[in-house]
């Protein structure tokens, strides 16, 4: 079972803390002192090499975008889908807080559906707002949780 399916186990107890494309003022944070996510040095290098991942990919999407690229949108989004989390294990995802794993699934989905509404043609406008809802889940997530090594 990969991450998605812990997240769906965790789905079923709690309530994601997701943006739904409200404004960010919007945003209600589950622990506004930042909620420890624990993990190992080595998983906390390996989890920051993803937030990398999340911030090249901004970059190709915005860039793509100024441009009207939308084939550099859906390259660029594709990199931080679900299959950016395929190595991910049960035990890994249920180790780390329920509404982060919900919100990190809930992230990689949504630039998986901006991936296909770019390549499906969806107009600039709309790939917009695709983005910021993103935006708004990474905003969430860096505003709710910190990582905390052992």
């Amino acid at each position: 079972m990969q991450l998605a399916g812990a997240a769906a186990i965790a789905a079923s107890a709690l309530a994601g803390c997701q943006t739904n494309g409200k404004s960010i003022d919007a945003v209600e944070i589950a622990n506004a002192d930042r909620e420890p996510v624990t993990m190992s040095h080595h998983d906390a290098k390996l989890f920051r090499a993803g937030m990398q991942v999340y911030l090249n990919s901004l970059f190709a999407i915005t860039s793509a975008l100024s441009t009207n690229d939308r084939a550099g949108v859906a390259t660029g989004a594709k990199a931080s889908g679900m299959s950016a989390v395929k190595d991910v294990s049960v035990s890994e995802a249920l180790a780390m807080p329920p509404q982060f794993v919900l919100l990190a699934v809930d992230t990689h989905q949504r630039f998986d559906a901006l991936a296909a509404a770019a390549s499906s043609g969806a107009t600039r406008s709309a790939l917009l707002t695709q983005l910021s809802d993103i935006v708004g889940n990474c905003t969430a997530c860096h505003a709710a949780y910190r990582v905390k090594e052992y």
